[in-house]
């Protein structure tokens, strides 16, 4: 190690990752890119794939009390361990009802909130997958 040598850093995508001065390394976004290392005609790099994982949904509003043909837009956050927001998992999800029978569930009105028209007095759970 030359300790007078002065290292720069580098990515291939900075729209995936980005590095700072000092070698640490912040995900952007899903995908993959290389960090690149280099004190004059030296160089080498490090492969770095970002992946978001779902941890959590959140239903929002969590709880609402309709009357009969009532409506309400709910809206979803998909979001990862670290509590970020991940937008493009909203177009995977499936909104159903544990009580067809009581409410039901329309992801036409509105996707990703779906209607949701009361039917009887009660209240059932909606749920997201």
């Amino acid at each position: 190690m030359i300790a007078s040598a002065e290292v720069a850093w580098s990515s291939t995508d900075n729209s995936v990752v980005r590095v700072n001065s000092s070698g640490w390394v912040f995900a952007e976004a899903n995908g993959s890119a290389r960090v690149v290392a280099s004190v004059g005609a030296f160089a080498d790099t490090a492969s770095i794939e970002v992946a978001q994982t779902a941890a959590s949904i959140t239903v929002s509003p969590g709880a609402v009390r309709l009357g009969r043909r009532e409506t309400v837009q709910l809206t979803a956050a998909v979001l990862d361990a670290n509590g970020n927001e991940i937008g493009e998992a909203l177009e995977d999800l499936e909104w159903s009802t544990d009580d067809p029978s009581i409410v039901s569930v329309d992801p036409t009105g509105g996707w990703p909130r779906p209607t949701v028209p009361a039917e009887r007095p009660r209240s059932p759970r909606r749920w997201v997958r």
